[in-house]
Protein backbone atom coordinates (compact mmCIF):
# COMPACT_ATOMS: atom_id res chain seq x y z
CA UNK A 1 0.00 0.00 0.00
CA UNK A 2 1.38 3.75 -1.04
CA UNK A 3 1.06 4.59 2.83
CA UNK A 4 2.82 1.62 4.01
CA UNK A 5 5.78 2.62 1.21
CA UNK A 6 5.90 6.51 2.63
CA UNK A 7 6.06 5.44 6.15
CA UNK A 8 9.18 3.07 4.32
CA UNK A 9 10.74 6.22 3.39
CA UNK A 10 10.33 8.17 6.39
CA UNK A 11 11.96 5.62 8.84
CA UNK A 12 14.70 4.99 6.60
CA UNK A 13 15.44 8.55 5.55
CA UNK A 14 15.94 9.04 9.61
CA UNK A 15 18.32 5.97 9.95
CA UNK A 16 20.16 7.48 7.25
CA UNK A 17 20.33 11.07 9.04
CA UNK A 18 21.18 9.62 11.97
CA UNK A 19 24.35 7.30 10.82
CA UNK A 20 25.41 10.14 8.48
CA UNK A 21 25.75 13.23 10.67
CA UNK A 22 27.69 14.56 7.98
CA UNK A 23 25.00 15.52 5.74
CA UNK A 24 23.84 18.41 8.18
CA UNK A 25 26.97 20.61 6.98
CA UNK A 26 25.64 22.24 4.28
CA UNK A 27 22.87 24.03 7.05
CA UNK A 28 25.87 25.95 8.09
CA UNK A 29 26.94 26.76 5.26
CA UNK A 30 23.61 28.06 4.34
CA UNK A 31 23.73 30.26 7.24
CA UNK A 32 27.36 31.73 6.20
CA UNK A 33 25.72 32.44 2.70
CA UNK A 34 22.55 33.93 3.84
CA UNK A 35 24.43 36.29 6.31
CA UNK A 36 27.19 37.39 3.64
CA UNK A 37 24.23 38.24 0.95
CA UNK A 38 22.26 39.42 3.40
CA UNK A 39 25.44 42.00 4.35
CA UNK A 40 25.96 42.65 0.98
CA UNK A 41 22.51 44.15 0.69
CA UNK A 42 22.51 46.00 3.34
CA UNK A 43 25.67 47.69 2.81
CA UNK A 44 24.57 48.31 -0.98
CA UNK A 45 21.64 49.50 0.65
CA UNK A 46 23.49 51.98 2.98
CA UNK A 47 26.06 52.69 0.36
CA UNK A 48 23.29 53.56 -2.35
CA UNK A 49 21.70 56.24 -0.20
CA UNK A 50 24.47 57.98 0.60
CA UNK A 51 25.95 58.32 -2.91
CA UNK A 52 22.27 59.51 -3.58
CA UNK A 53 21.34 61.73 -1.15
CA UNK A 54 20.87 64.64 -3.37
CA UNK A 55 17.94 62.73 -4.92
CA UNK A 56 16.03 62.44 -1.71
CA UNK A 57 17.11 66.40 -1.37
CA UNK A 58 15.10 67.33 -4.17
CA UNK A 59 12.88 65.21 -4.91
CA UNK A 60 9.67 66.49 -3.75
CA UNK A 61 10.64 69.60 -6.05
CA UNK A 62 11.52 68.02 -8.73
CA UNK A 63 10.40 63.99 -9.09
CA UNK A 64 12.11 63.73 -11.97
CA UNK A 65 14.64 63.28 -10.27
CA UNK A 66 14.13 59.72 -8.91
CA UNK A 67 14.16 58.36 -12.38
CA UNK A 68 18.06 58.79 -11.93
CA UNK A 69 18.09 55.84 -9.13
CA UNK A 70 16.40 53.39 -11.60
CA UNK A 71 19.93 52.45 -13.46
CA UNK A 72 21.18 51.77 -10.45
CA UNK A 73 18.47 49.66 -8.88
CA UNK A 74 18.03 47.80 -12.04
CA UNK A 75 22.00 46.58 -11.90
CA UNK A 76 21.83 45.99 -7.80
CA UNK A 77 18.53 44.09 -8.23
CA UNK A 78 20.22 42.06 -11.78
CA UNK A 79 23.56 41.63 -9.67
CA UNK A 80 21.93 40.44 -6.07
CA UNK A 81 19.44 37.94 -7.75
CA UNK A 82 22.61 36.34 -9.82
CA UNK A 83 24.44 36.06 -6.10
CA UNK A 84 21.17 34.47 -4.67
CA UNK A 85 21.03 31.96 -7.49
CA UNK A 86 24.43 31.20 -7.73
CA UNK A 87 25.27 30.62 -4.26
CA UNK A 88 22.35 28.68 -3.52
CA UNK A 89 22.54 26.87 -6.77
CA UNK A 90 26.30 25.52 -5.31
CA UNK A 91 24.24 24.41 -1.71
CA UNK A 92 21.19 22.85 -3.85
CA UNK A 93 24.14 20.56 -5.97
CA UNK A 94 26.88 20.30 -3.34
CA UNK A 95 24.07 18.81 -0.50
CA UNK A 96 22.03 17.15 -2.66
CA UNK A 97 24.84 14.46 -3.64
CA UNK A 98 26.05 14.42 -0.34
CA UNK A 99 22.95 13.26 0.31
CA UNK A 100 22.87 10.65 -2.73
CA UNK A 101 25.82 9.09 -1.15
CA UNK A 102 23.92 8.09 1.94
CA UNK A 103 21.18 6.62 0.51
CA UNK A 104 23.97 4.46 -0.94
CA UNK A 105 24.87 3.85 3.00
CA UNK A 106 28.48 5.68 2.12
CA UNK A 107 29.71 8.21 4.78
CA UNK A 108 29.31 11.32 3.09
CA UNK A 109 33.39 13.24 2.56
CA UNK A 110 33.70 16.67 1.44
CA UNK A 111 34.76 16.07 -1.96
CA UNK A 112 31.20 14.63 -2.65
CA UNK A 113 29.63 18.43 -2.14
CA UNK A 114 32.39 19.85 -4.42
CA UNK A 115 31.91 16.90 -6.85
CA UNK A 116 28.35 17.60 -7.12
CA UNK A 117 29.26 21.52 -7.63
CA UNK A 118 31.94 20.28 -10.55
CA UNK A 119 29.42 17.82 -12.37
CA UNK A 120 25.79 19.49 -12.02
CA UNK A 121 26.04 23.06 -11.12
CA UNK A 122 25.79 24.71 -14.81
CA UNK A 123 22.86 21.95 -15.41
CA UNK A 124 20.80 23.07 -12.01
CA UNK A 125 21.32 26.92 -13.02
CA UNK A 126 20.00 26.99 -16.38
CA UNK A 127 17.33 24.85 -14.91
CA UNK A 128 16.80 27.53 -12.10
CA UNK A 129 16.65 30.01 -14.90
CA UNK A 130 14.23 28.43 -17.12
CA UNK A 131 11.44 28.24 -13.80
CA UNK A 132 11.86 31.32 -12.80
CA UNK A 133 11.31 32.92 -16.37
CA UNK A 134 7.93 30.59 -16.49
CA UNK A 135 7.33 32.34 -13.09
CA UNK A 136 7.47 35.50 -14.52
CA UNK A 137 5.74 34.92 -17.27
CA UNK A 138 2.75 33.61 -15.62
CA UNK A 139 2.69 35.72 -12.47
CA UNK A 140 0.14 38.36 -13.94
CA UNK A 141 -2.55 35.53 -14.47
CA UNK A 142 -2.02 33.97 -11.08
CA UNK A 143 -1.45 37.47 -9.17
CA UNK A 144 -5.23 38.03 -10.43
CA UNK A 145 -6.97 34.55 -9.38
CA UNK A 146 -5.24 34.63 -6.21
CA UNK A 147 -6.85 38.20 -5.77
CA UNK A 148 -9.82 37.32 -6.67
CA UNK A 149 -9.96 34.04 -4.54
CA UNK A 150 -8.47 36.23 -1.52
CA UNK A 151 -11.66 38.20 -2.60
CA UNK A 152 -13.96 35.23 -2.73
CA UNK A 153 -12.64 33.25 0.17
CA UNK A 154 -11.22 35.98 2.66
CA UNK A 155 -7.73 36.22 3.87
CA UNK A 156 -7.22 33.89 6.15
CA UNK A 157 -8.61 31.06 3.65
CA UNK A 158 -6.31 32.41 1.30
CA UNK A 159 -3.05 31.80 3.08
CA UNK A 160 -4.13 28.36 3.92
CA UNK A 161 -4.81 28.17 -0.27
CA UNK A 162 -1.71 29.92 -1.07
CA UNK A 163 -0.11 26.85 1.05
CA UNK A 164 -2.12 24.19 -0.40
CA UNK A 165 -0.94 25.58 -3.87
CA UNK A 166 2.75 25.68 -3.07
CA UNK A 167 2.61 21.97 -1.65
CA UNK A 168 0.80 21.34 -5.35
CA UNK A 169 3.25 23.06 -6.90
CA UNK A 170 6.09 21.45 -5.08
CA UNK A 171 4.72 17.70 -5.92
CA UNK A 172 5.43 18.14 -9.45
CA UNK A 173 8.38 20.64 -9.51
CA UNK A 174 10.04 19.98 -6.65
CA UNK A 175 12.47 16.50 -7.14
CA UNK A 176 13.96 17.87 -10.27
CA UNK A 177 17.09 19.16 -8.61
CA UNK A 178 17.50 15.94 -7.00
CA UNK A 179 16.91 13.58 -10.14
CA UNK A 180 19.85 15.80 -12.21
CA UNK A 181 22.09 14.97 -9.25
CA UNK A 182 21.09 11.41 -9.15
CA UNK A 183 20.55 10.47 -13.03
CA UNK A 184 22.04 13.50 -14.25
CA UNK A 185 19.63 14.64 -16.82
CA UNK A 186 19.34 17.53 -18.47
CA UNK A 187 16.96 19.99 -16.75
CA UNK A 188 14.25 19.84 -19.13
CA UNK A 189 14.22 16.06 -19.25
CA UNK A 190 14.55 16.29 -15.01
CA UNK A 191 11.82 18.51 -15.24
CA UNK A 192 9.46 16.07 -16.89
CA UNK A 193 10.61 13.15 -14.73
CA UNK A 194 9.49 15.45 -11.57
CA UNK A 195 5.92 15.72 -13.44
CA UNK A 196 5.80 12.25 -13.80
CA UNK A 197 6.66 11.42 -10.36
CA UNK A 198 4.24 13.64 -9.10
CA UNK A 199 1.34 12.55 -11.23
CA UNK A 200 2.03 8.76 -10.63
CA UNK A 201 2.74 9.34 -6.53
CA UNK A 202 0.91 12.53 -5.68
CA UNK A 203 -0.88 10.78 -2.33
CA UNK A 204 2.42 9.89 -0.99
CA UNK A 205 4.39 13.24 -2.05
CA UNK A 206 1.08 15.06 -0.61
CA UNK A 207 1.86 13.80 2.59
CA UNK A 208 5.58 14.02 2.89
CA UNK A 209 5.91 17.70 1.36
CA UNK A 210 2.58 19.10 3.66
CA UNK A 211 4.23 17.77 6.29
CA UNK A 212 7.84 19.60 5.11
CA UNK A 213 6.07 22.81 4.86
CA UNK A 214 4.17 22.58 7.95
CA UNK A 215 6.72 21.65 10.37
CA UNK A 216 9.89 23.93 8.60
CA UNK A 217 7.19 26.51 8.59
CA UNK A 218 6.17 26.13 12.45
CA UNK A 219 8.24 24.51 14.95
CA UNK A 220 10.34 27.57 15.38
CA UNK A 221 7.29 29.30 16.24
CA UNK A 222 6.37 27.20 19.30
CA UNK A 223 9.49 27.49 21.06
CA UNK A 224 8.89 31.57 21.28
CA UNK A 225 10.94 34.29 19.48
CA UNK A 226 14.12 34.15 21.01
CA UNK A 227 14.32 30.63 19.80
CA UNK A 228 13.38 30.87 16.87
CA UNK A 229 15.79 33.76 16.44
CA UNK A 230 18.61 32.00 17.67
CA UNK A 231 17.65 28.41 16.19
CA UNK A 232 15.14 28.87 13.67
CA UNK A 233 17.52 28.23 11.27
CA UNK A 234 18.90 25.16 11.99
CA UNK A 235 15.48 23.48 12.89
CA UNK A 236 14.73 24.25 9.83
CA UNK A 237 17.78 23.42 8.27
CA UNK A 238 16.91 19.89 9.96
CA UNK A 239 13.60 19.42 8.59
CA UNK A 240 14.46 20.00 5.20
CA UNK A 241 17.55 18.29 4.96
CA UNK A 242 15.15 14.81 6.20
CA UNK A 243 12.38 15.56 4.09
CA UNK A 244 15.08 15.84 0.86
CA UNK A 245 16.05 12.45 1.92
CA UNK A 246 12.46 11.23 2.05
CA UNK A 247 11.69 12.88 -1.56
CA UNK A 248 14.90 10.97 -3.07
CA UNK A 249 13.91 7.38 -1.33
CA UNK A 250 10.35 7.95 -3.24
CA UNK A 251 12.16 8.81 -5.95
CA UNK A 252 15.46 5.93 -5.64
CA UNK A 253 12.04 3.39 -4.86
CA UNK A 254 10.11 4.44 -8.51
CA UNK A 255 12.39 5.59 -10.89
CA UNK A 256 12.67 2.32 -12.74
CA UNK A 257 8.96 2.72 -13.40
CA UNK A 258 8.67 6.31 -14.96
Amino acid sequence: MWFDEIMDDCKQALLTANKFKTIFIPIFLKLALSIALFGYIFISFIAGIIKNSYVFEYMYTDPSVIMELFPGLVINGIVIYLLFLVGFSILDVGSINMFKIALDDQKPKYKDFTEGIKKYFFKVVLGKLFMHLLIIITLPVTAVLYIIYALIAGTLTAGWGLLFLGVFVSIFLGTWVPIIVIEGYSPLKAIGKSIKLGAKYFKGLFIVLLAATLISSYSTVIFGVLAAVLAGWFIAGIVTTYFNLVVMRVYYRNRERL
